[in-house]
């Protein structure tokens, strides 16, 4: 088990990316001597720096956390549940042979069954706001008082049904 603390942030990475971003343009239609040029709003596709906090988590192993600098300032968040489970048996102290994206064996299996009917909603929100205090935002205190918060929800979710046969 690597050793963290409360969690740190590993790497950071920054890429260009394809997004629909608030832009604004002249408004071609309104015409006239003396009048002022209008502006129209919009979304338009627009590429522009995606910021990656890869992180080593106490709770997730590693993750990452996505975001760029465009309003509404979105968030994705990468988490691995088999990740997830290790971290939990580490911490009662219950062995366990890891395979890269699960487990060959353990030493609990009905505590391991146990973790991960655990696996819900309640450990993502607790790995979101652990980490968005830490994370640079441009949200301010006053700003979340005001009623800027996010709400999760899940974009991507996949279950894994991991069978190891003896004589295949």
């Amino acid at each position: 088990a690597q050793q963290g603390g409360d969690g740190r942030v590993v790497l950071l990475g920054i890429a260009q990316e394809k997004a629909s971003v608030w832009r604004s343009w002249r408004d071609k239609s309104y015409r006239g001597p003396g009048k002022r040029p209008q502006m129209a709003w919009g979304r338009q596709a627009a590429f522009i720096n995606h910021f990656y906090f890869y992180l080593w988590d106490p709770d997730w192993g590693p993750a990452f956390w996505k975001t760029n600098a465009y309003a509404p300032f979105p968030i994705w968040i990468y988490l691995n549940g088999h990740e997830w489970a290790k971290r939990q048996l580490e911490k009662v102290g219950t062995s366990y042979q890891a395979l890269d994206n699960g487990f060959r064996s353990c030493a609990a299996p009905a505590a391991l069954q146990r973790i991960c009917n655990r696996l819900g909603s309640g450990p993502v929100k607790n790995f979101f706001w652990r980490w968005f205090h830490r994370i640079p935002s441009p949200f301010q205190p006053q700003d979340h008082r005001a009623g800027y918060v996010y709400s999760l929800a899940f974009r991507q979710f996949e279950v894994s049904d991991t069978r190891v046969f003896d004589r295949p």
